[in-house]
């Protein structure tokens, strides 16, 4: 059997444990910011405002304070959706991304897992059918975007994007 290591000893006697224990702070009775109870504050905290936690919570988020994040959060989305502000996000049809649904549409199956769609023209706001191109790979899709030195953007693209044609024409059976 295995004996378990003793803690370390913070002080050498029981002597210097209570001369640092009286030199704490003396609790003192408070009135809590948040409710207004009185309360005895830890000996630890001396700057101690709130009784617990939930008074110190709805001190620093009022009860507006939901309804303020859930306007802004509007207001983000409907700028992005405008064409305003940064448009990181892509627009959403019934909680799935818009391009995907449509991708999904065309090619009369759902997506495989890492299969990715690519916006021809680079618009993402530009959900058409004829702008959406499905690829195999993300790495299929960065090839895309990145050209390196010896191949021009168009280039690329114009091969990446035809090969991922074939490549969904050789899979879907001939009606």
């Amino acid at each position: 059997m295995f004996k378990r290591a003793r803690a370390p000893q913070r002080y050498c006697s029981r002597q210097c444990l209570g001369d640092a224990k009286r030199k704490l702070p003396r609790p003192t009775e408070r009135t809590c910011q948040g409710c207004g109870v009185t309360f005895v504050n830890h000996p630890k905290k001396p700057a101690q405002r709130f009784c617990r936690r939930g008074c110190a919570l709805k001190a620093i988020n009022p009860p507006d304070h939901n309804a303020k994040v859930a306007r802004a959060s509007a207001v983000a989305r409907g700028n992005t959706q405008r064409g305003r502000g940064q448009g990181k996000a892509y627009r959403k049809l019934n909680g799935r991304h818009e391009h995907r649904v449509v991708a999904e549409s065309i090619l009369g199956r759902p997506l495989r897992r890492g299969e990715t769609v690519h916006h021809a023209d680079e618009d993402r706001a530009n959900n058409t059918p004829g702008n959406l191109v499905v690829l195999s790979s993300q790495s299929e899709h960065a090839e895309l975007h990145f050209t390196g030195s010896k191949q021009s953007a168009e280039q690329v693209r114009k091969r990446v994007v035809a090969t991922a044609r074939t490549k969904a024409q050789r899979k879907q059976p001939n009606d």
